[in-house]
Order: structure tokens, then sequence, then C-alpha cells
């Protein structure tokens, strides 16, 4: 029996070539999309899109959130594909202030988030020797330093001078440079979490909430890898362009 032809896997789940050429469409169903690849739930939630939809299409949904297909569909790519192929006039279509408002939940869900992991680590470590803990608490609280950090300054920097540059008003010697510059890949960090779960802890831990730990890290880690492609690949290049209109 042939199995169908694949394209390159789609995270959650490989999509048959005949499914992927009209998959990221308006005239898509909703359901379908998610059935596709699960993680594209927590774009929902950041999107205040509620479950219950029945066979509601993309453009509908759009429609009643008040949301741009095109940006939706952009989302989804990115959160689907490490190299997602984007329309080549992407840039002049982007809706800035959709895309600031996506990063700015993103950033609410991650504030919740990373407490909620820290404390089933917490509860994982109840069973291990105290130094793990303590260990395992230093780290989280240096992770949980340089998030705030880092998103307190794209809310309070970054974020207000985009407003500002689509308003028509320069930016007072601030670019979108000095943040690509700066801009630190907070997820890489999460990746030395997982190899002290997964190796260094002793078998002492409670080994069914030390997969749900490792499981969540993953998904945290992926997350955090799309936002910062999302900030790369659309409001890096979307600024940059703006700022070259604004000094012609």
């Amino acid at each position: 029996m042939k199995t169908a032809k694949t394209t390159a896997p789609v995270e959650g789940r490989a999509l048959p070539e005949r499914t992927a050429s009209w998959l990221f469409s308006p005239k898509s169903k909703l359901a379908d999309l998610i059935q596709a690849n699960y993680k594209l739930l927590f774009v929902l939630r950041r999107l205040g899109i509620v479950l219950g939809f029945g066979e509601i299409k993309v453009e509908e949904m759009c429609r009643r959130y008040a949301i741009s297909p095109d940006f939706f569909l952009l989302i989804c790519r990115i959160h689907s594909n490490e190299n997602p192929l984007l329309p080549d006039d992407w840039l002049q279509r982007l809706p800035v202030n959709e895309l600031i408002d996506y990063l700015h939940r993103s950033h609410l869900y991650y504030a919740h988030q990373i407490p909620v992991l820290r404390n089933k680590i917490r509860e994982m470590a109840r069973s291990c020797e105290p130094i793990h803990l303590k260990i395992l608490e230093r780290f989280l609280d240096d992770y949980q330093q340089e998030t705030d950090h880092h998103f307190a300054y794209e809310e309070e920097t970054v974020f207000p001078y985009i407003h500002q540059l689509v308003a028509g008003h320069p930016g007072n010697g601030y670019n979108i440079e000095q943040f690509e510059h700066n801009h630190s890949n907070i997820e890489e960090k999460l990746h030395d979490l997982q190899n002290i779960v997964l190796k260094y802890l002793p078998e002492s831990c409670q080994p069914e909430l030390r997969d749900e730990v490792l499981f969540d890290i993953f998904l945290l880690e992926e997350d955090l890898h799309k936002h910062t492609l999302l900030e790369n690949q659309l409001l890096i290049p979307y600024v940059a362009q703006l700022e070259s209109h604004e000094n012609r």
C-alpha cells in the first residue's frame, strides 16, 4: 500500500501534499488548521478566539473577531513551519498594530506560564535532596529576571517607538537596529533547564511530574522561539523599512 507523499513536516502533524496547498487559506475551516497543528491553540488563545466554532471558515472567524485574515494566516504559517513561504508583498500588507497587540498578549501569557512552570518544578523536586531544589530555584530566579527585563524593554521602549513611527513622529535617535542588536533569544536558557531536569536530577524525583515538567519546558521553549521569529521576520524588517522611508 502506497503512502501519501508529504511535504516538509508541519509541527504537530505531517501534512499531505494535497492538503498543504490549501490549508492556509481564508476558505479553510478553522478546525482543519487546529487538527493539522494543535499548537495553534496557543494562537487562538492570544487572539481571544474561543472553541466551539463548528465548521466556521477562517475568513468568517476573522470577521467575527475583527482580525485581518492575512495576518491570522501569517501567524499560523510561522507557528507551523520553521521557514514559512511568505507572500512577496507581506511587508506592505502587514497590520503592525495587530502584530504588536499579538506580541503583547504573548508577553502576558509568558508572564503567567513561567510561574506555573516554576510551581510544577517545586512540586517535582520535593522528593529530591534540598540542594537540587536550591539549584533549580536559583536558575529560575535568574530566568525570571531576564524575561521580565526582556518583555519590559519591548513594552516600554520598542512598542511605543513603533507606534510613534507609524504615526509619523521621529524616534529621537532610537532605531530598530538597537533592538535587533540587543535582542536576546530568551528560549535558549530553557534548553539548559531541560538538561538539568532530563539528565542530572536523581531518579527519586517523581517520574510522572518530571515528564510533565519536561513537556511544559519543551512547549514553552518552542513557543518562545516562534515569538522570536515573529519579531525577527516580521516586526524588525517592517520597522526598518518604515525608518528608511522616513529618512528619505
